[in-house]
């Protein structure tokens, strides 16, 4: 690397080299670190920036920090020579919302060195890591999303819409990333706009064959719910209602089975709804008596979001002393004597 021109060293390849070593050598990973720190200090370029940080996304933290860490060495920061470019820029907001608190504290300092602010044309690259095979890549690009959004309200429409358009064809991770995303970008946005894509969480996130794209889809709901429950809880009650009593047919679904999805998802919805509502609202003992059935459901994923949405409804009618008696009655008669260990695991998460 001494001996070639500056801009011929092939950067890239040799950053991913060292990545690759890092497993493999755990012993020289000293060594490791100061080769790319050296090959950081060889840039002469701010594009050179774009060519490492692909260390960013890796789904080793270790790695992530130490890129973070060596991308701050290089001479360009202090020469002044990088230029907003959304392949710096994209990657840098990306990391700074790392799951990893040290490698999202090393990615502030970057930003900060970086100096510059998302290019305006950002959604579609970024977008396009929800799609990343590293979980930790798809969750910090949905926070950046959300962040970005807030940061930039002006996007929030075309953010939502491609989130909603990238959803077809995408693999399993692609698809619980959308989910995440849009929870992400539920507390940021205006009403009107996650009003307007509810039939897309509803009918395509709750019926989707993945049980992880379902969960994240769920969330999303649930942080439309909490967000906007209070000023608008009649209308997501009437549109939750009318899902629920409805068909398979009526909304367009390939199966009975879907429709069963559906009503779960709604039935966990309905219940953080409620939440909204005080003891006087005849729903709330509806939505508690659909949320107790719903324990029956043989998934982990149901029962426990079933069981995280009691305990606000439980407090809200805690002074009808009779109601809360049966319910316990009833709950550890499951538990005792139902057959089916799903039945008994539900009973369990209920009480």
């Amino acid at each position: 690397m001494h001996t070639t021109e500056d801009g011929e060293w092939p950067f890239g390849m040799t950053a991913e080299a060292l990545y690759n070593l890092w497993n493999l050598v755990p012993s020289h990973r000293v060594d490791l670190e100061t080769g790319l720190t050296n090959v950081c200090k060889r840039f002469t370029r701010g594009m050179d920036l774009s060519l490492i940080a692909n260390g960013l996304f890796k789904e080793d933290a270790n790695i992530r920090l130490v890129t973070c860490t060596c991308l701050q060495k290089s001479p360009l920061w202090a020469a002044k020579k990088i230029p907003p470019s959304g392949r710096i820029a994209i990657p840098f907001w990306i990391a700074l919302h790392d799951p990893d608190e040290s490698v999202s504290a090393a990615a502030d300092a970057l930003w900060n060195l970086y100096g510059h602010g998302l290019p305006v044309h950002f959604i579609d690259d970024m977008v396009s890591f929800l799609n990343h095979s590293s979980i930790n890549t798809v969750e910090a690009t949905a926070a950046a999303l959300g962040e970005a959004v807030e940061e930039y309200p002006e996007t929030a429409e075309a953010v939502v819409g491609t989130l909603v358009n990238s959803f077809e064809g995408l693999g399993t991770q692609g698809r619980v990333g959308i989910g995440l995303a849009l929870k992400e970008c539920a507390t940021v946005v205006d009403y009107s706009i996650m009003r307007g894509i509810l039939d897309f969480l509803l009918l395509r996130g709750l019926t989707d064959l993945e049980e992880t794209v379902r969960e994240s889809f769920l969330n999303a709901g649930i942080a439309v719910v909490n967000h906007f429950g209070n000023k608008h809880s009649v209308e997501l009650l009437d549109t939750f209602d009318s899902k629920m009593n409805s068909s398979a047919a009526k909304l367009g679904l390939h199966s009975e089975e879907a429709y069963d999805m559906i009503k779960q998802g709604l039935v966990i919805l309905l219940g953080a709804l409620a939440c909204h509502f005080d003891s006087s609202n005849s729903n709330v003992k509806l939505i508690l008596e659909q949320l107790i059935g719903a324990l029956d459901t043989p998934s982990e994923i149901v029962q426990r979001s079933v069981s995280e949405r009691l305990p606000p409804l439980i407090k809200i009618l805690s002074k009808d002393k009779e109601e809360m008696e049966r319910l316990v009655t009833t709950q550890l008669a499951y538990l005792k004597e139902a057959e089916n260990f799903g039945n008994r695991k539900g009973a369990a998460s209920g009480l």
